[in-house]
């Protein structure tokens, strides 16, 4: 993932303020990084990542000392970020495009847990602003989506998803 979700890129990461989780052995087992907002006193998650074998509350662990070191440097806010597409036409009252974007959502979560990273989110007890998608028109609508996953995967993401069995 990309645009929303951050990516791995080595200058970028040695640019940013960066938390580390060590295990006992004194190796890293989970980090995060941050950005600044560009409006606000605000501070944002934009990496983080962790090995599979991480003790249970590692992750809770980290955005506790992130939110702490936060407030300790004098930010006023902090974001966890976007939970893009979770919880997002789930009723069946909700308008069928909206519908779509669930299954594609649905489809596309053995590749990026949308609701689970909602989910993981929660836990803090985040203020939600809702973000829009405005587009032309339902003709344009898969453009836009082909377009929104290029930005977060790269180019020709989707081709090769599609064409895994």
């Amino acid at each position: 993932m990309r645009f929303s979700d951050g990516w791995f890129q080595d200058d970028t990461i040695r640019a940013c303020k960066v938390i580390v989780i060590y295990n006992p052995e004194n190796q890293p087992i989970a980090f995060a990084n941050f950005v600044h907002e560009y409006r606000k006193n605000e501070i944002t998650i934009d990496l983080m990542r962790h090995y599979p074998q991480v003790p249970n509350g590692t992750m809770e662990f980290l955005f506790v000392r992130m939110l702490q070191w936060a407030q300790t440097e004098g930010f006023d806010t902090f974001s966890l970020g976007l939970s893009a597409l979770a919880g997002i036409g789930e009723k069946e009252e909700d308008p069928r495009v909206e519908r779509a974007l669930h299954t594609l959502s649905t489809y596309f979560s053995r590749y990026f847990n949308f609701s689970g990273l909602r989910h993981f989110k929660e836990k803090f007890h985040p203020d939600w602003e809702p973000r829009y998608l405005v587009y032309p028109g339902t003709g344009s609508l898969t453009v836009v989506i082909n377009s929104l996953i290029q930005v977060h995967t790269g180019e020709g993401a989707l081709m090769k998803v599609l064409s895994k069995k």
